[in-house]
């Protein structure tokens, strides 16, 4: 498995990254897996499974601050609903 590890000034959040070396026919199987990561903050994982005749099926999770492993993002609904206030007034 290769490791691809830009170098360079950093990017902005939702700046857009081609790896040419993979725009190339890749066999049904193949498992691309993504990390972006910051000290101290939630990281990003997107894991790509190439798929015969049909699009790459795609996972997106979290790692969270200190983690090694991905997990399941929160919900934005759950976010939302934890922040709301109280029906209490």
């Amino acid at each position: 498995m290769g490791e691809v590890v830009p170098t360079g000034a950093p990017r902005p959040a939702r700046a857009k990254v081609r790896f040419r070396r993979l725009q190339r026919f890749l066999p049904a199987g193949t498992v691309l897996e993504l990390s972006i990561t910051k000290h101290d903050t939630v990281g990003q994982y997107t894991r790509f499974r190439i798929r015969r005749g049909a699009s790459p099926a795609r996972v997106d999770r979290c790692i969270k601050a200190g983690a090694k492993e991905p997990v399941r993002c929160p919900s934005p609904e759950g976010i939302a609903e934890a922040d709301a206030p109280s029906g209490s007034h």
